[in-house]
């Protein structure tokens, strides 16, 4: 092979590209489309790919995953033909930050899926077959060792072990049968890899030996950089096959890490801003006018757009901010019947639901803490409002509104089912919210707020220091609040662990929703697993009270432990720790609205 050989009449080999164990990927162009390709054909005493094979994987279409065009024979080579893509890969981006890495993996996880779907194993999912595009979107590659799942023989019958050590499962390390477990395995090693900059076997640059010594001994090392990535992990690189997700699954477990992640950082910023704004004061103080002269200079990108913000554009007090009163629900109206319940959830959210009660789509409105970062993905500017889509090539349906003092509505769209709807609806619901922003301001409450209810509460001051004592390492005096302090997050400065303390609306809890104790006067039900993989989540009843729909509902502060703890430590920490929160809520009135007698 040689460059500017023309294989198959179509396509001329212009340069050398990745070359692997198993194969050879070459640049070249197809002269009928004119465009740019990538060929791949496997090396000598490798299998060649069947067509069986590449017509499956060609049918695997997906925006994570490298897109197969044609595949053909010439001159007894076989030769599969994909999408080009600049040869920039996973393992050249470096150690990534929590929500990256989680995002990341949860799109990876999206396209892994789709593959699984198509009845085909990747087998060597690891950070150098990632390959990265300019926008930054992430795509499974080289499937040079991939297998139908219904035929015996893979597309490299000459190893005894399949696929790159440092990233195989460990039933693959012993000579199992590749599996989609094995593949979900091997992306929680490569996520592992992006955030640690190892493997979870070892080093990179480890002996193979030694990496396959470590992986078939099941020594399996949990990631240390992140608390609120490690649980997804964790789930992904279980030892037992059967007790990891499934790729669909994994995708939904990384999507929920990505937000909480994001959550954190912005609380985060906050709180540098808060700290920045105290410095600048005490500095001008001290310094006279010409420091008071820098520190304006140095002030924030908050603080100079809250000076110019329209006082109507400015969230201001959050308690009083209305999430119902962003959008009315008759402007929904077009895609079912359209209606507002301002009872899931936190007080932060205010929901839509439209079509049929029993199967509705949800349209979740939630106000957001101040964010620091540049907005990515596509913008549409509506005066001193942005409405920001995700980035990218995203399936993702959310919309996000950036107001002028750096708050964020955020609006997600959701049905149990999917819908080709779904961003239409977050799109027309974006639109419909910056008109009436634009036009009325912040909606504020209205309606008289019960002294009883936890809307008035501050979550960060609800366990007392004897509580937050019980959680190994916990920092006590750096609590980070969300909006309208409605939720309370503090990390271990020990180890990964996470401390969170959130306020909820739901349907009145039963059994089901966990085992059921009494702390301090309430009623507690406490879950494993209760707030997603890896946590615990002990449920407190506050009171009980009448929605707008005449149905009981329940307002309840959650106490949710996540980290490396044995599952039953951690929960009976979560329950310890809610006496505590229990302790400190406010007393209930003896009958509350509508008749609806308090909490049990």
């Amino acid at each position: 092979m040689y460059a500017g050989q023309l294989i198959a009449g179509r396509y001329r080999l212009v340069a050398e590209g990745r070359s692997g164990g198993h194969g050879v990927v070459w640049h070249a162009t197809d002269e009928v489309l004119d465009c740019a390709v990538a060929l791949k054909h496997a090396r000598a005493g490798s299998a060649p790919i069947s067509e069986r094979e590449a017509r499956k994987l060609a049918k695997a279409r997906h925006p994570n995953v490298v897109q197969v065009l044609d595949f053909v024979r010439t001159d007894g080579q076989t030769w599969l033909v994909m999408e080009y893509l600049p040869e920039r890969t996973l393992a050249d981006a470096g150690r990534l930050s929590e929500e990256q890495v989680a995002r990341l993996g949860a799109a990876l996880a999206d396209g892994l899926a789709a593959v699984h779907d198509a009845d085909i194993l990747h087998c060597d999912i690891t950070p150098a077959n990632v390959l990265l595009t300019k926008a930054g979107t992430a795509k499974l590659s080289d499937f040079g060792i991939a297998r139908d799942v219904h035929l015996d023989a893979t597309l490299d019958s000459g190893p005894l072990v399949q696929g790159t050590p440092g990233y195989l499962a460990p039933e693959i390390a012993e000579g199992g049968a590749p599996t989609p477990e094995s593949d979900v395995f091997a992306l929680g090693a490569t996520l592992f890899a992006a955030l640690e900059g190892s493997t979870p076997f070892g080093p990179r640059d480890e002996n193979p030996l030694v990496l396959l010594r470590n992986t078939t001994a099941k020594n399996i090392a949990a990631p240390h950089r992140s608390p609120i990535l490690r649980p997804a992990l964790s789930a992904l690189l279980r030892a037992d096959p059967a007790r990891r997700p499934t790729a669909a699954q994994a995708r939904t477990l990384l999507r929920d890490t990505a937000d909480r992640a994001q959550e954190i950082s912005r609380t985060l910023e906050r709180r540098t801003q808060r700290y920045r704004i105290a410095r600048r004061t005490a500095l001008a103080v001290l310094g006279g006018a010409v420091v008071a002269m820098l520190a304006a200079a140095d002030r924030p990108t908050t603080a100079q757009t809250a000076a110019a913000v329209a006082p109507g554009l400015r969230i201001g007090d959050t308690h009083t901010a209305d999430p119902c009163g962003l959008e009315d629900a008759a402007n929904l109206s077009r895609f079912g019947s359209a209606r507002i319940d301002p009872d899931q959830g936190n007080f932060d959210r205010c929901d839509i639901m439209i079509g049929p009660e029993d199967d509705p789509t949800d349209v979740k409105l939630v106000f957001g803490d101040p964010t620091a970062d540049d907005p990515t993905g596509p913008i549409e500017r509506h005066g001193e409002l942005r409405i920001m889509g995700p980035p990218g090539n995203s399936d993702d349906c959310d919309r996000t509104i950036l107001l002028p003092d750096r708050y964020q509505i955020s609006i997600d769209t959701v049905h149990t089912g999917g819908g080709a709807q779904l961003c239409e609806i977050s799109q027309a619901a974006a639109t419909d919210v910056v008109n009436r922003l634009s036009h009325s301001g912040i909606p504020r409450r209205k309606a008289p707020i019960a002294e009883d209810s936890l809307i008035n509460q501050d979550t960060c001051g609800l366990p007392d220091a004897e509580a937050l004592a019980r959680f190994p390492g916990i920092d006590a005096n750096r609590p980070i609040p969300g909006f309208g302090n409605w939720q309370c997050r503090w990390l271990s400065t020990t180890g990964s662990g996470t401390l969170l303390v959130i306020f909820d609306r739901n349907t009145p809890l039963t059994a089901a929703d966990g085992t059921p104790t009494r702390e301090s006067g309430h009623t507690v039900y406490t879950e494993s697993d209760g707030f997603g993989a890896g946590t615990c989540a002990a449920k407190i009843v506050h009171r009980d009270y009448t929605t707008q729909f005449s149905t009981t509902a329940e307002e309840l502060a959650l106490v949710v432990i996540l980290g490396p703890l044995p599952p039953d430590l951690r929960c009976r920490k979560a329950t310890e720790i809610a006496g505590s929160v229990a302790q400190h809520l406010p007393a209930v009135s003896g009958t509350e609205a509508g008749g609806v007698p308090p909490p049990r």
